[in-house]
């Protein structure tokens, strides 16, 4: 969801965009070859000073994208959904129909997207390891 002014976005729940980001990633190792941080949570990282304090963190998002190759796979037994449910993720269907993660935090879900391109398609699932993109 993106809301149209930079007020609107509830500042509890974009710092638990990037908690979600930070409590998934290390136990994704096995395909961070194959995973690149994408969206709203990305000019956090390479844009401007993030140490000033603000009434919200820069940028503002309200869900972690990860854009993922088709090809991810990290061989043997590894399992991207058995690490996402590891760390209380489970399955769900985001307000477009399309297959997201997400973990329930006080009154809140918050959403990790996984993304990819499969052109020509330019709606649609793919399978990439043992997840729905």
């Amino acid at each position: 969801m993106k809301y149209e002014t930079y007020s609107e976005y509830n500042s509890r729940k974009a710092g638990l965009a990037e908690s979600a980001l930070l409590t998934i990633w290390p136990n994704l190792e096995a395909w961070q070859d194959d995973l690149v941080l994408v969206g709203g949570l990305v000019p956090r990282y390479i844009c401007g000073d993030v140490s000033t304090p603000r009434a919200l963190p820069r940028p503002v998002t309200i869900d972690a994208d990860i854009g993922i190759a088709l090809a991810a796979s990290a061989g043997g037994m590894a399992s991207i959904q058995f690490a996402l449910l590891e760390k209380d993720f489970h399955k769900s269907t985001n307000p477009e129909g399309f297959i997201r993660y997400e973990k329930k935090v006080g009154d809140y879900s918050v959403p990790v997207d996984f993304l990819t391109e499969d052109p020509p398609s330019t709606r649609g699932t793919r399978i990439v390891g043992d997840i729905l993109v």
